[in-house]
């Protein structure tokens, strides 16, 4: 740890320098002006309570001289700058997208709002004369109506293809699907109370019994034939309800084929485990198309089943509870893996599994529990940076970053990790030598978060990490805690690409409040192009 008087000597840059060096935002295009102001024309001239015609026509004027992408961006920014407080302010802005004929639609209120029979009644009397919408996705959180308004804008909506909502509205949604269905391809429902039942009515359909659906699989039967899925066109599936059960997943799994991801909670049972299941009552299963897979404690042997299983796996997360597994060699197995989340996982199986997947792997995530500091050694990162030249993301969660004297990552003729993009190191300890070496050599970084122990991120580690790094890249930046001087903060500034500057000031003891709001005020009134914002965050 450094005293006050040791952190004065090295200031890399006096206040007045970074002034002449940090760049300014760039002129504004005329584009992004004539949005903003057509933006801020919708937005002054639309009560916010009462829909008059004169916002009705200006919404007409917009939808037939607009292109379609230019309106969208559009009210985008308008609904960015109008709160939803109440019913009137949703029916508000839910009309507007609806007039302006607008490709996606995402509103969400603060708290929970209700539009009631009259509410749904008035907007649907506004649209009735609109045979169709060229919306393609919707999202509506924390709002729920009365039946009827929904399912006229969904059935009124032939290129929709992604829908999430949340509460008592998922049961209008799947309502909808069930009644007609559409070639959706991502559904979310979020905070509901919807039934296996419900969901797989909706989505697979309701010709045969949702038991007798669940008798036939679990004895090994094929359902393909006796009720052809609805929604085959489902690639991304979300529910998150307490009355969902490993039954509905089962059925969900044998009969939309084409999903990619499939988020099924609230249920103990990983998907992983269901699949293996369905391998062990029926060995002529098949492949499934799943591309992730999350919260796997596998065995060797099950591991090998999930290859056969889910030959296109792209992103993994692993947890491990099973002393006997002592290798991930298996992993090479995975030709399309190219995402790996490793929670829980010892050194030696980290370094296995960094061997098989090698030059395949772009993200590597290392998380272990809450203030555990789990012990990674330099030398399992040199493993890293030798055999995942690729790699674009490293994060590592809760680890402390042991070091020997002497050791190193790198040859100083070559760079770490050439293709490296976003560098975070989450709740970790490390040596500042340490530090000062894993931050060299990643020349290709655009974001980096360093939240480590106070004493570790110096001035001359971040001089260090300065000069020994082309960091034309680096646009987003967070410090969680250091022993940086005022000085050393602002030569950070000088960066060309750097937008965004964040630390939590109260973890930064040599950094005068002060000195951090004035130079806070300096970057907004001057133009420049990096922000600078204070993180408060709970100890």
């Amino acid at each position: 740890m450094y005293d006050r008087e040791e952190c004065k000597t090295a200031e890399p840059s006096t206040s007045s320098e970074w002034r002449g060096m940090a760049p300014h935002k760039q002129p504004q295009r005329l584009r992004d002006i004539i949005m903003d102001r057509v933006s801020s024309l919708v937005s002054q001239n639309t009560s916010l309570h009462h829909f008059t015609e004169n916002v009705r026509t200006f919404c007409e004027i917009l939808a037939s001289s607009l292109p379609l992408d230019v309106r969208t961006a559009v009210m985008k920014k308008v609904a960015s700058t109008m709160k939803i407080n109440s019913p009137q302010d949703f029916k508000l802005l839910l009309t507007l997208h609806l007039l302006t004929d607008v490709r996606h639609i995402s509103l969400k209120a603060d708290d929970l709002v209700h539009l009631d029979t009259d509410d749904c009644h008035e907007i649907l009397q506004l649209v009735k004369d609109v045979p169709h919408f060229r919306m393609e996705t919707l999202s509506l959180e924390n709002i729920t109506m009365e039946e009827g308004l929904l399912s006229s804008i969904m059935g009124r909506s032939p290129r929709l293809h992604s829908v999430r909502a949340s509460g008592e509205l998922c049961s209008q949604v799947l309502t909808q699907l069930q009644e007609k269905p559409c070639a959706l391809r991502s559904l979310h429902l979020d905070s509901c109370n919807v039934s296996d039942e419900d969901v797989v009515s909706a989505l697979v359909g309701t010709r045969t019994d949702f038991n007798t659906l669940g008798n036939i699989i679990c004895n090994g039967g094929d359902v393909k034939e006796l009720q052809p899925a609805a929604l085959q066109s489902l690639r991304y599936l979300s529910v998150e309800s307490p009355r969902l059960s490993a039954c509905g997943a089962l059925i969900l799994l044998v009969s939309l084929r084409n999903l990619q991801q499939i988020q099924y909670t609230t249920w103990s049972s990983p998907i992983g485990e269901t699949l293996l299941f369905l391998n062990q009552i029926n060995s002529t299963i098949g492949s499934f198309s799943l591309t992730s897979l999350a919260k796997w404690q596998p065995t060797e042997h099950s591991l090998r089943n999930l290859q056969k299983l889910c030959p296109r796996l792209q992103k993994l997360m692993i947890e491990c509870f099973d002393p006997s597994l002592t290798s991930l060699d298996v992993l090479s197995e995975f030709k399309e893996l190219t995402a790996l989340n490793l929670r829980l996982v010892s050194e030696e199986l980290i370094v296995s599994a960094v061997k098989a997947l090698g030059k395949n792997l772009l993200e590597l995530q290392v998380e272990f529990e809450e203030y555990s500091y789990h012990t990674i050694s330099l030398d399992t990162i040199k493993t890293i940076q030798e055999h995942c030249p690729h790699l674009q993301r490293l994060e590592m969660k809760h680890v402390n970053i042991s070091s020997n004297p002497g050791d190193h990552l790198h040859s100083k003729n070559t760079i770490a990790l050439p293709e490296l993009k976003e560098l975070v190191l989450s709740s970790a300890v490390i040596q500042p030598a340490s530090l000062e070496t894993l931050l060299s050599g990643n020349e290709s970084l655009e974001s980096l978060v360093l939240d480590v122990n106070q004493d570790a991120l110096t001035d001359t580690v971040l001089a260090t990490f300065l000069k020994q790094n082309s960091l034309h890249r680096l646009s987003s930046i967070f410090l969680g805690a250091g022993s940086l001087s005022s000085q050393a903060l602002t030569s950070l500034l000088c960066l060309p690409d750097l937008q965004k500057l964040s630390l939590d000031l109260k973890r930064f003891p040599f950094i005068p409040v002060f000195a951090f709001t004035s130079l806070e005020g300096s970057l907004s009134k001057g133009n420049f192009q990096c922000i600078l914002t204070n993180i408060i965050r709970d100890d």
